[in-house]
Formats: structure tokens, sequence, C-alpha cells
């Protein structure tokens, strides 16, 4: 009797604990669902918020480079006038002086040949400039294009983000709530971070055109000084510069008089 009574006590805890866990094999899988639909819809979005920073990069890149090559073509421009300007004040300069019967001519060509190399010199190297406005582009973006690693980093560990909690008898509710819960914390800084970087290609853009013009600017101010001088001392040249025209003339003024 002691024998079936306790027979029949462990076969009701079995039943119960099965029907138990089939009470609870609902409730399992419909959180199991909740987190799956939570993975898959963070998946498509760091996916996509990937793909429009990755983007980002890519207009940024083109839209800086159109820029400072019109930039550079701008600034070429201007700085070409201000060469053949100054070009010009010597020319003017020259014909003053050979009014006055001044052999001037080699102080002209000499300036000219100069002014042209200094110019040929600096529009080679105003190019550069577009490459260091593209370097400082790619400097400002270098975090951001590290952050795109760690979008990266989350989407494999989606892949296996349960991998802990599994149990020769069922998935642990308890470590997958964990789990989500870390994951959750994750994805938020991706998202805040996100959104910083996702601006920051307008501040590298900025950055990157600043900097070009900067370097234009410089390289031009600096050209036009030392044309400046050229000037000068093309002056001074002809200032010196008898000539032998004038030579000539006081010479035939001379045998006139004996003449007479």
């Amino acid at each position: 009797m002691l024998k079936a009574t306790i027979g029949l006590w462990l076969l009701a805890s079995i039943c119960g604990l099965q029907i138990c866990n089939t009470f609870a094999l609902p409730r399992r899988n419909s959180m199991l669902s909740r987190y799956n639909d939570y993975i898959r819809n963070a998946t498509n979005e760091i996916k996509l918020n990937l793909s429009l920073l990755k983007l980002h990069f890519i207009n940024g890149n083109l839209s800086l480079y159109s820029y400072l090559v019109l930039l550079y073509n701008a600034l070429c421009y201007s700085f070409r006038k201000k060469v053949a300007a100054k070009l010009g004040h010597v020319r003017v300069a020259m014909m003053i002086e050979q009014e006055k019967c001044k052999d001037v001519e080699k102080c002209y060509d000499n300036a000219e040949n100069k002014i042209n190399e200094i110019e040929s010199t600096t529009i080679s190297e105003l190019h550069q400039c577009i490459k260091i406005g593209m370097d400082k582009y790619d400097t400002y973006l270098g975090p951001a294009k590290n952050f795109i690693n760690v979008g990266q980093e989350i989407l494999i560990t989606f892949k296996h983000i349960f991998a802990p909690c599994v149990n020769t008898i069922y998935m642990d509710h308890s470590c997958m709530h964990t789990e989500i819960t870390k994951m959750k914390t994750r994805i938020d800084n991706f998202k805040k971070q996100y959104m910083e970087y996702s601006m920051q290609h307008h501040t590298a853009v900025y950055g990157g055109l600043h900097h070009t013009f900067s370097c234009l600017n410089y390289k031009i101010n600096g050209t036009l000084f030392i044309v400046t001088e050229v000037m000068k001392q093309s002056g001074i040249c002809m200032k010196g510069q008898s000539g032998i025209r004038q030579n000539w003339l006081s010479l035939k003024n001379a045998v006139y008089q004996l003449r007479g």
C-alpha cells in the first residue's frame, strides 16, 4: 500500500511538472519572439544608419572636391589678373623711360621672365592646396569612419546574442533578458553617436574648405609680394639705365655742333 502511494505521488509530481512546463512554454515562446523582433528591427536600423553614414562620406568627399576645384580656379584666375596688372605697370614704366630716350627694354624683359616663371611655379604649388583640404577632410572624419566598425561589431554580436543562454532543456529567460538589456545599452550609445557623426561630415567639409582657402591665400599673397619686389628691382634698373639710344643722341648732337 505504501509503495503504491509513493508511486502515485511521484507520478502526480511528474505530471504536475510537465503541466507547469507546458503552461510556461507559450510565455517563453512569446518572449523569445519579442526578443527576435527587437533584434531584427535593431539590425535593420543599424544597417540603414551605416549605409547612410557611408553615403554621407562619399557625397561629402565628392562635394568637397568640387568646391575646392571651383575655389582653386577662381583664385587662380584672380591671381593671374593681379600678376598681369603688375606686369602691365612694369610695361608702362618702361614706356615712360623710353620716352626719355632710355634703353630699358632689357630691364622689362628680365622682369617679365622672372614674373612669368614665378607665376607658373605658384600655379603648380596652388594645386597642392586641394590635396591639403582633402587630407584635412579625412582627418576630421577619422573617428566617424572608425565608428562604422562599432556598428559592424554590434551586428556580429546579434548573431550569437543568446549563445550564453542555451540550456539542454530550454532557453534561460533571465539570461536572455540580461543579454538583451546589455545589448540595448550598446544600441542606445550607437544611436547617440550616430546622430553626432552623421552631422560631422558638414564640419569636415567646412574644415577642408577653410584649410584650402588659407593655403591658397598664403601662397598667392607670398607670390604677389615677390612680384612686387621684382617690379621694384625693374624700376631701379630703368632709373639707372642711361641707354644706348641716349648715348647715340648725345654723340649726334656733338657732331652737329662741330659742323656748325
